[in-house]
C-alpha cells in the first residue's frame, strides 16, 4: 500500500482527489517539515488534529489518494461525483480544514497561498 499511495502522491502532486487540498505523507517528510510546509504551527491546540487531517490515504471507491479529512467524511453509498460535490460545497462553506490555506478561487480551481517557495501553487 505504502508504495501505491507514494505514487499516487507524487502523479496527483500531492493533492487530494476531492478538495485539491495539500496532503502530507509521513514516508515522504517529517511531521515537523509538514507541519512547516502546511503552516501548523507546532504546540498550538488543534495542531495535531489538523495535522492528522491533511494526511495521505486512499480512498478505496475512486483509489484516488485523498486526504484523510475527505475520505473520513464519505457519507454511506454515495458516489464519487457526490462525494466530491458535498467536499467542494464544505470548502465553499468554509467548513473544511483545508480553508485556512485558500487564497482564491480561480478558473474553476482552488488557489493555494505559498506554503513553500515563491508564488501560490496551483
Amino acid at each position: 500500500m505504502s508504495d501505491r499511495l507514494e505514487r499516487l502522491w507524487h502523479e496527483q502532486e500531492g493533492r487530494c482527489f476531492y478538495c485539491d487540498g495539500p496532503t502530507y505523507l509521513p514516508s515522504i517528510e517529517t511531521k515537523d517539515q509538514a507541519r512547516n510546509r502546511l503552516a501548523i504551527e507546532p504546540g498550538v491546540t488543534g495542531s495535531a488534529r489538523l495535522l492528522n487531517q491533511h494526511i495521505a490515504t486512499v480512498e478505496h471507491l475512486s483509489r484516488k489518494m485523498v486526504c484523510k479529512f475527505c475520505n473520513c467524511h464519505q457519507g454511506g453509498g454515495r458516489s464519487i461525483e457526490a462525494h466530491k460535490r458535498s467536499i467542494l460545497a464544505r470548502v465553499a462553506a468554509e467548513t473544511h480544514p483545508v480553508n485556512r490555506l485558500v487564497e482564491e478561487y480561480d478558473q474553476g480551481r482552488l488557489s493555494w497561498r505559498p506554503l513553500s517557495g515563491p508564488g501560490p501553487q496551483t
